[in-house]
């Protein structure tokens, strides 16, 4: 039996969702890319940001896999999505404003993603309690989200 790749292009396919979020002030481009088109998703947390916002992908607890039977399984997965902003160029109450459409945005892209393309069957994503604390650059504003999801796998041929 080959071993199972789904938490590897769950990842892969997260990273493809969020480069296809558009900037809620700017249609025509894309919210997680530096003006020297270099993205902003990081695999796991970072001393300083290229810039913000920026996306910050951790594999998380996930639900809870369960036996179903000899030959398939629900298999569990899941990831945090971190978003981060900092308040230096926009301010404190515009930041807030642009984060929640921003996690609007990004909700709405994964309810879009067709299971993240097909490498998942069932997906759910919710948000957490924002985070605000002292960066390098002044306030950051941190808005996670968990994507959990689930994967039926065949275990053995019949």
């Amino acid at each position: 039996m080959q071993p199972t790749t789904v938490l590897n292009q769950m990842y892969n396919e997260l990273v493809t969702v969020l480069q296809g979020v558009m900037d809620p002030n700017n249609a025509t481009s894309p919210l997680f890319q530096n003006t020297d088109s270099t993205w902003n998703i990081y695999d796991g947390p970072q001393q300083d940001y290229t810039g913000t916002p920026a996306a910050v992908l951790i594999p998380s607890d996930g639900p809870k896999s369960t036996f179903q039977s000899n030959y398939m399984n629900k298999r569990g997965y899941g990831y945090y999505i971190f978003i981060v902003m900092d308040t230096e160029l926009s301010g404190y109450a515009t930041t807030r404003a642009n984060m929640r459409l921003i996690t609007d945005g990004v909700l709405d892209s994964l309810d879009r993603s067709d299971m993240l393309n097909n490498v998942v069957d069932i997906l759910e994503a919710s948000t957490f309690k924002w985070i605000e604390e002292e960066g390098s650059k002044g306030v950051e504003i941190i808005a996670p989200l968990e994507v959990s999801a689930f994967k039926l796998v065949q275990t053995a041929t019949s």
